[in-house]
């Protein structure tokens, strides 16, 4: 009888054992998973915050190189100054610099397009050395983005050594050029810096958009449709009117539809004149509006649809 109590007693205390051994055992799986989750979260936003540079750090560099670069946080690109001039002439001090480490660095493209604040010209400019970009078409056909042109000084842009298209790396058999035939007609928003995308209300003739128009023959527009780009109230916007080169008498009057900007010519069409470039501004009124402030509006053709021609 004793011995059989006592084997009860043995197995009892073993499933017991097993039990809490199942128990540990599942608790710790369960910490692990959760050390691990921690782990992945943390790695991730060290990752992430690797990216992150603070606004207030403009002139940075490296640890290990004596390289400055300027960052443009809105366009999330870097510009590197060719010399010590280059970085003074802005007015910067040694102290400004800030030091990153090289991933957050890598993280930012690079400037490639600048330009003067008071020059319509673009330059493309890689290490030491600009390029012009001769026209707007070719400025189109190398893939550039009008939005990633920054301005710089005039005699920051005097650092750089002025050389040809081939030179700086950009070949001509490169560019996706499509030939042009007779009846092909080019826009391109232009190149100056003189529009004026912040709107006041209570003003009249603020210049919003220059677009460049080019074609081999005459052409005659009889519609353009803009859209519509920014943050404002449409029913703050007065009047649209696009006007013909220089002649600000000549005016067309503009139809909007929401977002849209329709201006229909039939009864007098826009002429485009051959092999020149033909340039139309955009201007708008602005009226008065409650609760309204500034607008930020910006004009753009999304596609070849948007116009009507001979």
């Amino acid at each position: 009888m004793q011995k059989k109590i006592k084997e009860n007693i043995l197995n009892f205390n073993y499933k017991k054992y097993k039990k809490f051994l199942l128990i540990f055992l599942l608790m710790k799986i369960v910490v692990f998973l959760i050390l691990a989750v921690n782990f992945l979260l943390i790695n991730n936003n060290t990752a992430n915050a690797a990216y992150e540079i603070p606004l207030n750090f403009i002139q940075v560099k490296t640890i290990n190189n004596p390289k400055v670069y300027y960052l443009d946080h809105g366009l999330k690109l870097k510009k590197a100054y060719v010399n010590e001039s280059a970085y003074l002439m802005y007015g910067n001090k040694w102290s400004d610099i800030k030091i990153i480490n090289q991933t957050e660095l890598e993280n930012w493209s690079d400037v490639n397009l600048v330009k003067t604040k008071n020059q319509s010209a673009v330059y493309y400019i890689k290490d030491s050395k600009k390029t012009k970009i001769l026209n707007p078409r070719d400025f189109v056909n190398f893939g550039f983005d009008w939005e990633k042109v920054i301005n710089i000084s005039p005699q920051d842009l005097d650092t750089y050594n002025a050389v040809s298209y081939e030179e700086i790396g950009l070949h001509k058999s490169e560019i996706n050029n499509i030939e042009t035939s007779n009846q092909e007609l080019s826009v391109s928003a232009d190149l100056t810096d003189n529009s004026n995308h912040i709107l006041p209300v209570n003003t009249k003739n603020n210049l919003v958009g220059i677009f460049t128009l080019e074609s081999k023959n005459a052409v005659a527009i009889n519609e353009l449709v803009f859209a519509l780009k920014g943050v404002f109230n449409s029913e703050a916007i007065e009047r649209v009117y696009l006007v013909n080169g220089v002649n600000i008498d000549n005016k067309y009057e503009a139809i909007r539809d929401g977002r849209r900007i329709i201006f229909i010519m039939n009864n007098n069409p826009l002429v485009i004149s051959p092999l020149s470039e033909n340039k139309i501004k955009i201007y708008i009124d602005m009226k008065g509006y409650e609760n309204s402030l500034n607008h930020n509006i910006k004009f753009t053709i999304e596609k070849s649809s948007d116009i009507k021609a001979s």
